[in-house]
């Protein structure tokens, strides 16, 4: 959905624009490549090698294009030291880069062995080894359960406590099938894998603290786009436009944002046979109105 996304947020092409999820530079390249005149983008990336690839993807531009490692939830902080007051459009993906699902050695997949580590951000303590060895047992619960979506957590959990230590996605893998029935195994190695991944990045936190952070930094008439790929990420992104961007709890406070999506946006059929990974993706953009 390059084409459309960028088409939504790039308004203006002499604006400035955040990519607050660089990943692999595809949507931030999208970006630069229609800027004109004082047109500037910055782009943001928790992991360090994702910056790096994006730095080096995006060097034709010049000084057009910054790229900054740093967690999405600190864009006001980057925004001040980037001397921007604001900004036309910002966009967050909210997926697992092809780079990092496709390095056994970051631990995202369960198709193929390596450590128990899922860290976007290399230089953080908490990996998933130490969610699944060092958690007690009604945390771990709660983990799969409101991360995951996973039934039955409490039987699986014990039988994680039991093998402890748990030390490679391997290992993981082997304990959900031996738990799990034939027929759902997959998709419950899907949800305790994101699960864990939630967990060790706090990735529910993250959004909840980014997404007031964009609209605050949003011009009138600047433009918010999201792509989420599973429900409980959609569904925060959904109550907060609906919510007229502002935090949960918050009250008596005039609407900030417009929903210009009534529904999600989602991959056409041609795009999910090219890439199965978009089959998942829901965009949803909202307008800055006052």
């Amino acid at each position: 959905m390059v084409d459309r996304i960028v088409d939504l947020v790039l308004t203006d092409p002499t604006g400035c624009y955040l990519d607050l999820t660089a990943g692999g530079g595809g949507h931030g390249e999208a970006i630069a490549t229609r800027l004109v005149g004082r047109g500037r983008l910055i782009a943001l990336d928790k992991d360090s090698h994702a910056v790096e690839r994006v730095a080096t993807r995006l060097a034709r531009f010049g000084e057009r294009v910054s790229v900054v490692q740093a967690s999405f939830s600190r864009v006001a902080e980057i925004a001040e030291r980037e001397q921007i007051t604001q900004v036309t459009g910002i966009l967050l993906d909210l997926g697992l880069s092809s780079d990092q699902l496709d390095t056994p050695e970051r631990g995202f997949a369960f198709r193929d062995e390596g450590p128990l580590d899922m860290r976007f951000d290399l230089s953080q303590d908490v990996t998933a080894a130490q969610v699944i060895n060092g958690y007690d047992r009604h945390r771990l619960i709660e983990i799969l359960r409101d991360f995951g979506e996973v039934p039955r957590a409490m039987s699986l959990v014990d039988a994680f406590i039991a093998a402890r230590p748990v030390t490679t996605t391997a290992h993981v893998v082997g304990i959900v099938r031996q738990s799990t029935p034939p027929r759902q195994q997959q998709k419950r190695l899907a949800q305790v894998f994101q699960a864990l991944r939630i967990a060790v990045n706090d990735e529910m936190g993250e959004l909840d603290r980014v997404l007031p952070a964009a609209t605050d930094l949003l011009g009138i008439g600047g433009r918010l786009a999201v792509l989420a790929y599973h429900s409980l990420e959609d569904r925060r992104v959904k109550q907060f436009i609906k919510r007229g961007g502002w935090p949960e709890g918050t009250v008596d406070q005039p609407a900030r944002l417009l929903a210009l999506t009534k529904k999600p946006m989602v991959a056409e059929a041609v795009e999910v046979a090219h890439n199965p990974r978009a089959r998942s993706a829901k965009l949803r953009v909202a307008e800055r109105i006052a």
